[in-house]
Parts: structure tokens; C-alpha cells; sequence
């Protein structure tokens, strides 16, 4: 899962669009378009910056989870999802994990199969959609991840102790996670852990 920072640089009126890489910060697409005639023109949306209200917990639920079905049909999985609104404007982030590795092609097609389901949803033809890959040291904040990241490496920092313990994760339910290293395995109830993500310097035993 290698870092990487992908971006869509905005160029003068009529030029094409541009993209630099940075091995800093996750894997990110953000398209952006210059103007309005050229979010129609090229198919990218129009990118915006500002506070955004976000859309009702049920509708952005509902979503969510016909976007997950849609990309769990082309092997990617969705680990994190926010719809926003500003004046009419959408904001869409969302986070994508594939066991195969996660990179720009992946973030790409994520970002095609998503926008017209935005599109379609909230009515507006040039919304802002930023996808990301987890990076190498994601923290772990759900289930979700959790399930999707079995056969990993990743370290947890369990309550009243100092040192994190790393290992692969060998599964994980709802109610607790499995983790194997050189003193063998051990359980971690959800509730024992108090910090856990990705492990990109775990070497085996």
C-alpha cells in the first residue's frame, strides 16, 4: 500500500488538466475544474472551498451504503463516507481499500462510479469528489476497517499500557479482533483498545 498524493492542479482558462504526485500524506484524487464550462466540457467537477451543512444522517446513510454495493462489485471496498452541501454545492470524501492494493487506478475508478450516483442523488451535475486510498499507517476507527484489513499488519495500544503490539491481523468480528505475532495469539476485545491502525514497519517474525 504505497503513500502517495495525487492531485489535479487547476490550469489557466482552456488549458488540460495537469496532475503532480507527492509521497507525502494517502493516496488522494481531487479533480478539480476551472470553471463551470469546463466542469460540462470535461466531465470533472467543479471544486469549491467553505463550510458545508451536511445532508440529513438517513439520506447520507442510504447513500452510503448503495455506493459501498457499487464499488464492492468491482473488488473495492468503502471504509469512510461524508456527503456535505454549501449553497447548493456537494462535497463528497470518501476512502477506499482494495487487498490488492489500493493506487490511483483504483481511486479513479472509484471516482467514475460514484459521481453519477452523487449526480443522481443530490441533483447536481458538478459536485466535489476527493477519493482516497487509507495510506500505509491509517488509524483504525471502525468495524468496517477492522473487517477489511484482516491479513495485515497493524499494531494496538491497549488501555493502561504504554507500548503498542504489533502483528497480523488474523480476523476480526463484532465484537472483538484476533492478532498473531511471535508469542503467538492473541484476542483484543474492541473495547480493551484505545488506539490501533495500520503497521507499514511490521517485518514477521
Amino acid at each position: 500500500m504505497q503513500r502517495l498524493f495525487f492531485f489535479g492542479r487547476i490550469p489557466p482558462p482552456g488549458r488540460i488538466f495537469s496532475f503532480a504526485f507527492f509521497r507525502e500524506t494517502p493516496d488522494i484524487i481531487i479533480v478539480r475544474a476551472n470553471s463551470r464550462k469546463q466542469a460540462k466540457t470535461s466531465g470533472m467537477p467543479m471544486f469549491k472551498y467553505g463550510h458545508m451543512k451536511e445532508t440529513s444522517v438517513e439520506n447520507e446513510k442510504n447513500i452510503e451504503a448503495e455506493i459501498a454495493e457499487l464499488l464492492s462489485g468491482v473488488g473495492l471496498q468503502l471504509l469512510e463516507f461524508s456527503l456535505g452541501r454549501q449553497k447548493g454545492n456537494v462535497k463528497v470524501k470518501a476512502v477506499i481499500y482494495s487487498p490488492k492494493g489500493t493506487g490511483t487506478d483504483e481511486c479513479t475508478k472509484a471516482y467514475r462510479l460514484i459521481l453519477p450516483r452523487i449526480q443522481l442523488a443530490t441533483n447536481n451535475q458538478n459536485p466535489e469528489i476527493e477519493v482516497a486510498s487509507p495510506g500505509i499507517d491509517r488509524l483504525i476507527k471502525t468495524k468496517r476497517e477492522w473487517q477489511a484489513f484482516v491479513g495485515n499488519a497493524i499494531k494496538v495500544l491497549e488501555k493502561d499500557q504504554t507500548e503498542w503490539v504489533s502483528g497480523i491481523l488474523k480476523s476480526a468480528d463484532e465484537t472483538a479482533v484476533v492478532l498473531e505475532n511471535r508469542n503467538g495469539r492473541k484476542t483484543y476485545e474492541y473495547t480493551a483498545i484505545v488506539k490501533a491502525r495500520l503497521d507499514s514497519s511490521y517485518k514477521g517474525e
